[in-house]
């Protein structure tokens, strides 16, 4: 036996810790999204997906941490946009925009499906960090391939129409690479 193998046990045995903790403090709904999350991004075969209505105790324990939580935020650690803003520290204008349509799709109350250019630049003006052009901002995120956000609806016939996205997996793995790339800074 070398090295490798006997260590095998213990090292997995501490990632389990490892993850245990990071996820202990999570509601089940948060906690599955990430697994769900991890499963995705290193490539797990035949893993089966986790789901949030596997029993009765799992639901109970879902309505309790909505309850206890101030902010529906799927990543369970940002009450406001401006942390999760700070956290993620996007350095372009559509990774800005990206962050803020993360934050109001699936962080702010009521966990939307979709968002409105107008909804995104909102928050990052109230951050003092207003995009002068949005829409351009939203092209690029539609344009990078894999692509970061879709476009689901066109609100009329006129170029300037409404239009409402939807981000991406590809989009969720790059808010969670800018978080991730700031925390191992030590920031």
């Amino acid at each position: 036996m070398t090295i490798e193998q006997t260590a095998t046990p213990t090292r997995e045995f501490e990632a389990i810790q490892t993850v245990y903790k990071a996820l202990e403090p999570l509601g089940i709904e948060g906690r599955t999204r990430v697994m769900n999350y991890m499963v995705s991004l290193l490539g797990i075969a035949n893993a089966t997906k986790v789901s949030s209505t596997d029993s009765e105790s799992d639901e109970k324990e879902a309505e309790e941490n909505v309850e206890q939580e101030d902010s529906p935020d799927s990543l369970g650690r940002f009450s406001t946009f401006a942390e999760l803003h700070n956290k993620a520290n996007p350095v372009t204008n559509a990774d800005s925009a990206l962050v803020a349509a993360y934050w109001v799709q699936n962080c702010e109350e009521g966990n939307k499906e979709n968002f409105g250019s107008q909804a995104i630049n909102k928050e990052l003006k109230e951050l003092g960090i207003g995009v002068k052009n949005i829409t351009g901002a939203l092209t690029q995120l539609k344009a990078s391939k894999p692509a970061f956000i879709l476009q689901v609806r066109k609100g009329g016939k006129s170029r300037q129409a409404r239009k409402t996205y939807k981000i991406t997996d590809a989009g969720l793995k790059r808010i969670q690479e800018m978080i991730c790339e700031r925390t191992a800074e030590g920031k």
